[in-house]
């Protein structure tokens, strides 16, 4: 958090999402993908919260298998409190 209490968001690469398994979300270049339970899922546009509980349920949305070019780029939800999003970086195993 910096001095004024306001947290600062971190970019995450696809790898430390896939290693944390919490929902994500990558909005860029006319894509908008969510990362959930293990399974990427591609929106017509960007996710809102209450859609990531069951992508699957959503009118036009359909899971990828390719993560070529959305490597880096994703971000936790606003209210995530893992170690990537509170302290910006992995913790020693």
């Amino acid at each position: 958090m910096s001095a004024t209490g306001e947290r600062h968001r971190r970019w995450l690469t696809f790898n430390e999402v896939r290693t944390a398994g919490l929902p994500a979300t990558y909005s860029g270049f006319g894509d908008h993908l969510a990362f959930v339970e293990g399974n990427i899922y591609a929106f017509p546009r960007k996710p809102e919260r209450m859609e990531l509980d069951e992508p699957y349920r959503v009118p036009g949305v359909y899971v990828i298998s390719n993560t070529v070019g959305v490597e880096h780029g994703w971000e936790h939800l606003e209210s995530c409190d893992c170690h990537l999003c509170r302290h910006g970086e992995l913790e020693a195993a």
